[in-house]
């Protein structure tokens, strides 16, 4: 690990008076083992530096360690030698699988935990030992996508973070579709790990949705296309206000018709794509609490115009690429409850597995 200053320092190569090029002020450079110990003669500080952070940005004390090996933060005190905490994980209960003193669930090269309650990321495995994970201090998880016989390669292994973005659902959507002027097809999947609202233990596994539904296009395309995208949806009230959370983490509650409006650019391999996506009838008055969201990825597909209307022919030479504008309603099923999920009215216990008979807000009667 490297820590630099906001200071550029000039060099000039053939002291002409005229600066070539600038390097770094490097304040501070480690090579660290897996859980954070310094290695010995791989250490660098400039003379009388105060900086006192290092592995997984936290604050070295080295009024217990004077090596450099033991951290401290909100929720613990960390030995690197070790890889171990010296208190018990405050979140414990959430993680009985893994011991109380255990640090980055025993994984210190994917997980990182900023403040000592354990690592928040989502990670999804995909094909040829790629992945994709979610840096988020909300939930944290693990989806295998070839577990359900789906074959996405990421490139890698890849990580975006969402920072204080704070959705109230997070996953991954994969469907297709094909659209017409006169209509359309949609269908796909959900892996959905709610934020808030559901019992401890409840977080480790996604819940599943199915969907699918009727879509038209919007510019006079005749198109197809799939979906690989990350899914954030927020739940609010008919003010606008936060949902409570017993609506949040009950599963049957992302069930029945959605509306979305969905955008597509370019063709082949390297489209991307976004949809906006509600649970509101919005061509009735608003009320009670709803889902909404967005759902951002890679769109691969090819279309063509029609001929119907100007308006899509502009549209589709957009950045000598496609530009695929659509409308649909779909139909949401509840394939898999993680817990603290039910029926409202009879108060019936639908968690677990529905394969053959998904959740449907029909059977809440």
């Amino acid at each position: 690990m490297v820590t630099v200053s906001d200071k550029k320092l000039g060099v000039d190569n053939n002291s002409d008076g005229i600066i070539d090029y600038y390097n770094a002020d490097v304040i501070t450079a480690t090579d660290y083992y897996p859980f954070g110990q310094e290695m010995p003669g791989r250490k660098y500080s400039q003379p009388n530096t105060k900086y006192r952070y290092g592995f997984n940005g936290q604050m070295k004390d080295n009024d217990i360690s004077s090596g450099g090996d033991h951290y401290t933060a909100e929720f613990w005190e960390y030995d690197s030698r070790t890889g171990r905490r010296w208190n018990i994980e405050p979140l414990t209960k959430k993680f009985p699988w893994l011991s109380p003193y255990s640090t980055f669930e025993n994984n210190p090269i994917s997980k990182n935990d900023p403040t000592g309650a354990k690592p928040d990321d989502i990670i999804i495995k995909g094909s040829n030992n790629s992945s994709l994970t979610i840096k988020t201090k909300l939930v944290n998880g693990t989806l295998n996508l070839n577990n359900y016989g789906i074959r996405k390669d990421f490139g890698g292994q890849k990580s975006i973070s969402l920072g204080d973005l704070k959705p109230d659902a997070i996953g991954i959507d994969i469907g297709a579709g094909f659209s017409t002027p006169l209509g359309g097809k949609q269908g796909g999947v959900n892996f959905i790990w709610h934020t808030r609202g559901e019992k401890n233990g409840d977080y480790k596994y996604p819940e599943i949705h199915t969907y699918a539904g009727n879509q038209i296009t919007a510019t006079g395309d005749v198109s197809a296309n799939g979906n690989v995208g990350l899914l954030f949806a927020w739940a609010t009230k008919a003010d606008g206000t936060h949902a409570s959370d017993n609506f949040v983490g009950n599963g049957y509650n992302y069930t029945g018709n959605f509306w979305s409006g969905s955008v597509s650019l370019g063709e082949g391999a390297t489209a991307g794509g976004g949809s906006y996506f509600t649970s509101r009838d919005l061509s009735k008055p608003i009320t009670g609490e709803a889902w909404s969201g967005i759902s951002v990825g890679w769109t691969p597909g090819a279309s063509t115009t029609a001929g119907i209307g100007k308006l899509g022919t502009v549209l589709n030479k957009i950045n000598s690429g496609t530009l695929g504008l659509s409308l649909a309603k779909t139909y949401y099923w509840m394939m898999y409850g993680n817990g603290s999920d039910f029926l409202p009215k009879s108060g019936k216990d639908v968690s677990g597995w529905h394969l053959l008979n998904p959740v449907d807000p029909k059977d809440d009667k």
